[in-house]
């Protein structure tokens, strides 16, 4: 998928290697296929073009988390948030980048800035609510997968979320409930 965009854009940038947009592009695409080294590399390059550019560190931080290069995520993730103290996502990309690291507790407070800015940002909710049932916070990572269900954009593995997270609360009808729903909906369970 994007193969044919990704080589149209190598094309554009040997001809004019200072085309950013077509570099930033191309980036996006390495994104969507995966290709996180590739895209760091077109984002770096779009950065030496266009010091500043908010969007690029955003995306270069989504890439450099993907490659669980965490520090310089947040560095990335850090410049977007001094250019735009109102950028929840970016808060919430922090917080995926520190609770990866075991920083749970940092990573929740991160979350809740990014909901203060936006409260309907069900990513930050799902965040969250993993984050919290990490430190065996149970009720609380409940109150986060019930707002999350309540966007209507649960996809089965948020279901199973929650029945986990009702399973150690010992409320066993209602996470057996919660399962069958994350298996009606086509939960494929890794186990």
């Amino acid at each position: 998928e994007g193969g044919l965009a990704v080589e149209a854009y190598g094309r554009v940038l040997a001809l004019e290697p200072r085309h950013w947009t077509a570099a930033f592009n191309r980036g996006l695409l390495h994104q969507k296929r995966n290709d996180h080294a590739a895209a760091v590399d077109d984002f770096t390059r779009v950065l030496q073009l266009r010091p500043g550019e908010t969007s690029t560190y955003y995306s270069l931080g989504l890439s450099f988390r993907r490659l669980e290069r965490y520090g310089e995520a947040l560095d990335a993730f850090q410049k977007v948030l001094d250019a735009d103290p109102g950028h929840a996502d970016a808060y919430n990309a922090c917080g995926i980048a520190l609770a990866a690291t075991g920083q749970h507790q940092a990573a929740i407070d991160l979350y809740a800035k990014a909901l203060q800015i936006n409260p309907l940002l069900a990513e930050a909710y799902l965040n969250m609510g993993l984050a919290l049932h990490e430190q065996a916070r149970y009720e609380e990572a409940l109150d986060c997968w019930q707002k999350v269900l309540s966007f209507g954009v649960a996809p089965p593995e948020r279901h199973f979320q929650m029945a986990n997270t009702l399973n150690e609360l010992r409320r066993h009808a209602q996470a057996s409930e919660r399962y069958d729903q994350s298996l009606a909906l086509g939960y494929d369970s890794p186990e």
